[in-house]
């Protein structure tokens, strides 16, 4: 099976794995261990040569209390992120964990791939519009 992801075919006939880069100070997996963009290319060159498929890019974390930060806050933390990543491997999926429309619709604009939404695109009402115009999964 095949998927269009925003322009990017991917054949889902065998498993693929997904590498987590979060760029939070607050994340609870790693702790904003990569918020900077060097540090974030460094690990997103380190997992593609351990043999990831995917990236998926988080701004803000999604820990139960966690603080929410507005949406232009959020996407000033992935933009430079996203752009350094499209550039330097221009091959790799990107997918966005994010639950924002507005977040959603800036990703997709620089060449995300996927929206991952943890809410099930139930946080902002906007999104499914976001999904269903750029028939992204």
């Amino acid at each position: 099976m095949t998927l269009n992801c925003n322009g990017k075919i991917i054949n889902f006939d065998d498993q693929k794995i997904m590498g987590i880069l979060n760029v939070s100070d607050n994340s609870f997996y790693d702790g904003g261990n990569f918020n900077s963009i060097d540090k974030a290319l460094s690990h997103v060159d380190k997992m593609l040569n351990d043999g990831v498929d995917i990236i998926d890019l988080g701004g803000i974390s999604s820990k139960p209390g966690s603080k929410i930060i507005n949406d232009k806050k959020e996407w000033n933390r992935l933009k430079k992120i996203i752009v350094q990543i499209k550039k330097n491997f221009p091959n790799i999926p990107l997918a966005l964990d994010t639950r924002k429309s507005f977040v959603m619709k800036k990703g997709l604009e620089n060449g995300v791939n996927i929206i991952n939404d943890v809410s099930g695109l139930n946080f902002d009402e906007k999104s499914f519009n976001i999904i269903k115009l750029n028939n992204v999964p």
